[in-house]
């Protein structure tokens, strides 16, 4: 802007001079590592399913200086993305930057309002695959304990009725699939959406995902987040047909020895 680089706050006036450099909006990104190509496990005209690798933040935030899911999706779909123009174009809902597996993707506003509406009447099934700390001891568990962010640490959630800002309803159904020594291997069906929520749940009834740093006081040394988004059921928005897609456990998660996850 007038031979200088503008802030992003900046009002262009009418006499202002501005010069645009085409790649610099991938200058800023030297020295940051690329993620792997976008996996597609199912496209129509109205939504893509895709597999989102850990280590993949979802869209653009404070703080987040690496490439993003939404830019790889606008490298793929263009404009043929739900609410096109906004910064988190095509998303129906999160996994977390760490946790892997399956998403839905809106290309179509009606699909994204259909999709938004069978999630808030909890009608979308999802479940995930997780390693967590110590034996669990009974075969089925219903975490039903309501979650909100903390007062203090504000990116943090918590069940501790102490520390909670605004408490919210949060349940989550536990099912063991295998067990270790010290460690457990369990299916997880969220059957609200609060943030973190599998992971503050099982940290509750101690049992913490293994390599969550946020809420696993001993997350191990160099593992990964252990929680795979392996499940998801839904109607389509166009066809009102049921969709089922399912993934297999990381052997990252389940163990290279162990047999698969059902």
């Amino acid at each position: 802007m007038n031979g200088a680089l503008a802030k992003p706050a900046l009002i262009v006036k009418e006499t202002d001079t501005v010069v645009v450099d085409p790649e610099a909006g991938n200058k800023w990104r030297e020295g940051q590592p690329e993620p792997p190509p976008l996996t597609i496990v199912y496209e129509d005209e109205a939504i893509l399913v895709i597999n989102k690798p850990a280590g993949l933040t979802v869209h653009p935030g404070s703080g987040v200086k690496s490439r993003t899911l939404v830019e790889s999706l606008r490298d793929h779909a263009g404009d043929n993305l739900a609410d096109s123009d906004s910064e988190r174009p095509g998303i129906v809902h999160r996994l977390d930057r760490d946790t892997q597996g399956l998403m839905i993707i809106a290309k179509t506003d009606e699909a994204l309002a259909h999709l938004k509406a069978q999630f808030q009447a909890r009608k979308i099934v999802k479940k995930y695959a997780a390693r967590v700390t110590g034996v669990v001891a009974k075969d089925t568990v219903d975490i039903d304990v309501p979650i909100g962010r903390h007062r203090n640490q504000r990116t943090l959630m918590t069940t501790s009725t102490s520390a909670i800002v605004t408490p919210k309803p949060a349940q989550t159904l536990v099912t063991v699939k295998h067990r270790w020594t010290n460690q457990t291997l369990i299916e997880a069906r969220p059957i609200t959406g609060r943030t973190h929520q599998i992971r503050v749940h099982l940290a509750a009834i101690g049992h913490p995902v293994i390599g969550d740093v946020l809420y696993n006081k001993h997350p191990g040394k160099d593992n990964a987040l252990a929680l795979q988004a392996v499940y998801l059921k839904f109607v389509h928005p166009l066809t009102q047909q049921d969709m089922e897609f399912m993934l297999p456990v990381s052997s990252d998660i389940v163990g290279k020895s162990e047999g698969s996850f059902s």
